[in-house]
């Protein structure tokens, strides 16, 4: 078996709503900046890929929120999914 490992060179394109969204919470901008271009990227698609406001905003809201207590992403999911609600 052959594995073959490259490089990803590809410039990393972040939502830009999700990055004016972040600036103005330095906590989240910060802790969002300290993770890798892998998981910023999934943050982003995930924020990007929504169909309409609602579900973008309401992503916008648990991503800022959630990186603001430094969850990663599968923290933030479990957390708003088990105070679905409370908020």
């Amino acid at each position: 078996m052959t594995i073959l490992i490259e490089k990803d060179n590809s410039e990393l394109v972040i939502d830009f709503t999700l990055i004016d969204s972040l600036e103005l919470e330095p906590k989240a901008l910060s802790f969002f900046n300290s993770l890798s271009k892998g998981h910023q990227r999934y943050f982003s698609n995930w924020i990007s890929e929504a169909k309409t406001i609602e579900t973008k905003s309401k992503r916008m809201y648990m991503c800022v929120s959630g990186l603001s207590e430094k969850m990663d992403f599968g923290e933030i999911i479990r957390f708003f999914k088990k105070n679905k609600g409370k908020e």
